[in-house]
């Protein structure tokens, strides 16, 4: 859940890399991402989620800075996702 997701962020003195499905019960995804990266400028963001960014733009969903990768995912896809996403607020792939 979203109160989930931010009490653990609240409570983290560090974080690398924020992977979360689309859908947060209690919030969304944007949501999410704008908390985790105030509080965490470096923290890269990952959004799961088996529909595309289209598909989502056009449902009104904005995952703001997230990276989506599509699920089901691997270990693989997670790694490649990082590897293509910069350290920092400005990206919107």
């Amino acid at each position: 859940s979203l109160h989930e997701a931010l009490a653990f962020a609240a409570s983290a003195e560090h974080l690398d890399v924020l992977v979360a499905h689309v859908r947060i019960p209690g919030g969304d995804a944007r949501q999410l991402s704008a908390i985790v990266t105030e509080r965490f400028p470096e923290a890269r963001v990952l959004f799961a989620s088996r529909y595309s960014r289209a598909e989502l733009d056009t449902h009104g969903v904005d995952l703001g800075v997230g990276k989506l990768i599509p699920r089901p995912f691997h270990l693989q896809d997670v790694l490649a996702a990082l590897e293509r996403a910069p350290r920092d607020r400005g990206y919107k792939r």
